[in-house]
């Protein structure tokens, strides 16, 4: 009996890395349309913006600035784990570019490329981030 409840936690992945709820391992975040101009999009690589009350995803670096500078980050799911949106989304870390704390308050940039989450300060970071020719070299 106890062996089951190991396995199940060796297994599990706790906290979803754009919202931070337990969950179960998520592959892929699923397809859906961009929050501001409703463009459909695939699971590849995706960019969120994630605020206090929500995350939605993004087309564009465009559509990201929109989402970020104008609060629209407000749906109810997480659009990568589809957990209900935490009273108390993920916020430690530093922006994936330029090392700032993250502020979830202010909005949090996020691309999913990889199978992973980088998460970002704004659209700047999330823009330079993208134009490196190889974004793991200094």
């Amino acid at each position: 009996m106890e062996e089951s409840g190991y396995l199940a936690n060796i297994l599990r992945d706790r906290g979803c890395p754009l919202c931070g709820t337990d969950r179960q391992r998520v592959v892929s975040p699923r397809a859906g349309t961009c929050g501001v101009c409703h463009e459909y999009l695939g699971p590849e690589d995706v960019l969120f913006a994630a605020g206090t009350r929500g995350s939605h995803a993004a087309c564009s670096l465009a559509c990201l600035e929109v989402l970020l500078q104008e609060g629209l980050a407000d749906g109810g799911t997480c659009p990568l784990c589809g957990s209900p949106w935490p009273p108390r989304p993920r916020g430690e870390g530093a922006c994936g570019t330029c090392a700032s704390p993250l502020r979830p308050d202010a909005g949090v940039a996020a691309l999913w490329r990889g199978g992973r989450i980088h998460r970002f300060c704004g659209p700047a970071c999330a823009e330079a981030y993208l134009r490196r020719a190889n974004p793991f070299c200094g």
